[in-house]
């Protein structure tokens, strides 16, 4: 039998090692960064399966010399090449699930990933939100932080007792409640009609709200868009849900055009549009935060900020979003509200990727969400608890 000749199984190994190798010479220094040695053994491994497959369906289908037994041969071959194909598929996929059974979610917050989190893990309370059930009704004597904000508030990737509002709510006193209403993908504006329409009715007394760099951004409609890896919407989309080796090289191929090989770079994307402090997108933006400001005071209701920088990049001297943190803590100041910014707390951690959900989401792990809760207390906690009635020292 064709799979007994050990000369055709050994060429899939060498013919897909040298494609594994290709790859990795293909992903410069940077982005190799966010891969871990088991990254680089399950893409290898994936390859390997199928690049053996493939030898077994080149020997399979190779013709003998009567023709009318090579039409018999060809067909047997192509019967065994849909077979070994799907074989390999399914063995690639289980072992890149297995090797990936840590991951939690990407960056992006989709994929097959993604979506095994969201149904293992995300759990709403009945007013729609990722939190605990509290009710409408502020219990009397009670002190209610209200915490605004996107993904990162949300808490993309990690459990819920993780994120930085549930840490701060163990902190403090019963007395201190502390809500989440983070909405994945939920910029400026969104914040303010959340604000007015839904987090009113639960009557806060302190809006903490969290920024992020691309709240800037607005709807994010002039982003750079990458090509997918499978050019059919329906099949990509299918693909990326159910599929984790699917889904690992949408986001290699995504990286690589991030890198610059064939679509405009994000940080060139936000400098080019942002770093014009006269510009219109920026006056668009500060009119948001303006109006955030303006609902909250309207409500009686005071604003606290606490910035996360994009651990993607280096945070020291070279981090390139600097210019943003300046222009928030800027209008903290112009307005009169504490501005925390948590990159000199996360440029202090040396390892810069333990601070990320996991190796291929960079939205804030229980690292940072730990950091970022010790940093708001320090600043805030001693102001509710005055606000509140309740003693210093209860704790």
């Amino acid at each position: 039998m064709v799979l007994g000749n050990d000369r055709v199984i050994s060429k899939g190994p060498v013919i897909v090692l040298g494609l594994a190798a290709v790859l990795l010479l293909l992903d410069d220094a940077g982005a190799a960064s966010h891969w871990a040695d088991r990254d680089l053994v399950a893409l290898a491994l994936a390859l390997v399966i199928g690049g053996t497959a493939l030898g077994v369906v080149l020997r399979a289908a190779r013709p003998t010399a009567a023709p009318a037994i090579q039409w018999r041969a060809l067909a047997h071959g192509l019967a065994v090449s849909a077979v070994a194909t799907a074989l390999a598929l399914i063995g690639a996929e289980a072992a890149t699930r297995w090797l990936y059974r840590d991951i939690t979610t990407t960056a992006d917050d989709r994929g097959y990933f993604s979506h095994r989190w969201q149904q293992a893990e995300l759990k709403l309370n009945s007013h729609g939100f990722r939190d605990r059930e509290f009710p409408t009704a502020k219990p009397p004597g009670h002190f209610r932080v209200a915490v605004l904000g996107d993904s990162f508030a949300y808490g993309n990737g990690v459990r819920a007792d993780q994120r930085f509002s549930d840490v701060m709510r163990g902190a403090l006193p019963p007395q201190v409640e502390v809500l989440n209403f983070g909405v994945p993908g939920h910029n400026t504006p969104e914040l303010v009609t959340e604000l007015r329409t839904n987090v009113s009715r639960f009557a806060p007394d302190f809006a903490l709200v969290q920024w992020f760099v691309n709240d800037v951004e607005g709807d994010g409609r002039q982003r750079p868009h990458y090509q997918p890896l499978l050019p059919l919407p329906t099949a990509h989309e299918w693909l990326h849900d159910s599929s984790a080796l699917y889904t690992l090289f949408d986001t290699w191929w995504t990286r690589r055009q991030v890198a610059g090989l064939s679509s405009e770079s994000y940080v060139g994307y936000m400098r080019g549009r942002f770093e014009n402090s006269q510009g219109e997108p920026v006056r668009v933006d500060r009119a948001a935060l303006r109006a955030l400001v303006a609902e909250a005071r309207r409500q009686h209701v005071e604003v606290g900020m606490v910035l996360f920088p994009d651990t993607a990049y280096d945070l020291g001297d070279s981090y390139p979003f600097e210019f943003l943190h300046a222009r928030v803590r800027d209008f903290c100041d112009e307005n009169r509200l504490t501005c925390i910014d948590l990159r000199p707390d996360f440029a202090a951690v040396r390892d810069r990727q333990s601070l990320w959900a996991n190796r291929l989401d960079t939205h804030p792990g229980a690292l940072a969400n730990s950091i970022a809760a010790t940093r708001i207390l320090q600043t805030f906690e001693p102001l509710w608890l005055l606000s509140s009635q309740v003693p210093a020292h209860v704790q």
